[in-house]
């Protein structure tokens, strides 16, 4: 069975996927399929010998300063990659989160914390606000560790309960908001560093090539190893479309070895 030739004249248009990978051991860090836009930018600085009668260039040209861009925008988010743009890592079940409660007092004027405070005994929450009906304070009352005095308030982290001075026992239907730390069951969190580099990671990116005279659709492929663009944002508005992800790749060769990137159109077939 003779193997299925490669196209010499093709079209592109459908968005490549990308695999992104670890330098140092291949594992992987991401597969993005929800990819909204793709586009590889190629430059290079072209310089001419010129001279002669109205400063003409003379034969060939060198050429230096060449870069290779890939660009990505994703319809959804993933944290792994926000990791890579910010060049850090993404701690998972470790963190503890910050909590605005809105509370109100049951029929029996009890005041409790939807999760358990955490924090030094005495200090979990340390402030706590009564509610008029409009929404604004109508009075502070202060954590202290021992003692529900006038203005003051105990907490206990086992029933995640107040007590207040038995003159300003909460009353059935009242609001009171606080805010305080807790730890979710789970995670995912990354930390922006003043002085962090964005990641180095293998990008190989899976796009369609059509053959323009039999109409078959042929693998394509880009792949190299690319730093990434630590320049990034989320704008979002109430009435808006969600936020996309954009992913900008600047291709880099490495120690030993001059090649920036790989382009591949090939079949789907296993060769010998």
């Amino acid at each position: 069975m003779a193997n299925k030739a490669t196209p010499k004249k093709f079209a592109m248009q459908q968005v490549f996927e990308l695999l992104l990978r670890r330098p140092s051991d291949k594992s992987i860090i991401a597969y993005l399929t929800d990819v909204k836009t793709s586009g590889l930018d190629n430059t290079v600085e072209m310089v001419y010998p010129v001279g002669g009668q109205g400063n003409v260039y003379i034969g060939g040209g060198f050429a230096h300063s060449r870069r290779a861009t890939f660009n990505v925008s994703t319809a959804t988010w993933n944290i792994d990659v926000m990791a890579l743009q910010n060049g850090t890592e993404v701690q998972r079940d470790t963190s503890e989160v910050t909590y605005y409660d809105l509370i109100q007092a049951d029929a029996t004027g009890t005041l409790k914390t939807t999760f358990t405070a955490l924090g030094a005994t005495g200090t979990e929450i340390g402030f706590v606000y009564k509610l008029n009906d409009d929404g604004t304070h109508e009075k502070e009352f202060m954590q202290d560790a021992e003692t529900a005095a006038s203005g003051k308030f105990t907490y206990a982290t086992a029933t995640k309960t107040f007590t207040f001075d038995t003159s300003e026992t909460p009353i059935a239907g009242d609001y009171y908001e606080c805010a305080y730390t807790y730890k979710p069951s789970g995670s995912e969190r990354i930390t922006i560093e003043a002085n962090a580099i964005p990641s180095v990671a293998l990008v190989t990116a899976f796009g369609i090539a059509r053959d323009i005279c039999n109409g078959e659709l042929y693998p394509a492929q880009v792949e190299g190893q690319a730093q990434i663009d630590g320049n990034w944002s989320f704008d979002l508005s109430a009435d808006g479309d969600p936020a996309v992800q954009n992913l900008n790749m600047e291709f880099v060769k490495g120690c030993l070895e001059s090649k920036l990137y790989n382009f591949t159109v090939f079949t789907e077939e296993e060769g010998e």
